[in-house]
């Protein structure tokens, strides 16, 4: 599920012209530099999961339980101007959360799930500390995204279904119109009223 957001990610921080890719899963590099603006998100190795009871207002009858699942997203922002001080690397980057974290609330609603942010902020990775230069920086998103654990059979297909033959079921509706004015007039035998 995460992969998949991740991949609506791309396209929505696309749509609202921002230039950073999205990269799925921990970086396979040796090396986090600032030189490669870019989006990764991952599951968050630091964070267990949850569960939980479903609630009852927005699921099905097949939904036992709730796993709130942790996931990380590391934001690498780089000014675009030759020798950008600081804050103008930090003024990128706030673009950047801003357009992710709305991005994501929009992915997740349309989803039906919820999502929750955990905590956010800047950092230094371990490769770039003894750095003598600023040459970006480095934000972190932690997030839980809620995800629904149903009643299905390992290869997604539904538990305990059945097939309606057609003609197999009727209804009838049995209707009282009762005449004149007197509203408290009974309807005839046999007539339903709501």
């Amino acid at each position: 599920m995460i992969f998949e957001i991740s991949r609506q990610l791309e396209s929505a921080i696309a749509a609202k012209r921002c230039p950073l890719p999205v990269i799925f899963g921990k970086e396979a590099t040796t090396t986090t530099t600032f030189a490669r603006e870019r989006v990764v998100v991952e599951y968050d190795p630091d964070a267990r999961d949850a569960f939980g009871p479903p609630i009852a207002a927005r699921t099905s009858s097949k939904v036992r339980f709730v796993r709130s699942i942790p996931i990380k997203i590391t934001i690498y922002a780089q000014a675009v101007t030759t020798g950008a001080l600081p804050f103008e690397h930090i003024r990128r980057a706030d673009r950047v959360v801003d357009v992710v974290a709305v991005a994501l609330d929009d992915i997740v609603r349309s989803r039906g799930n919820f999502f929750t942010i955990v905590d956010g902020g800047y950092a230094i990775p371990d490769d770039l500390s003894a750095s003598e230069t600023i040459g970006g920086c480095v934000y972190q998103l932690r997030c839980r995204v809620d995800r629904g654990i149903t009643d299905i059979n390992f290869d997604g297909s539904s538990t305990g279904t059945f097939t309606i033959v057609k003609g197999s079921i009727s209804n009838t509706t049995k209707v009282s119109q009762t005449t004149g004015l007197d509203d408290m007039q009974s309807p005839p035998v046999g007539a339903e009223t709501v």
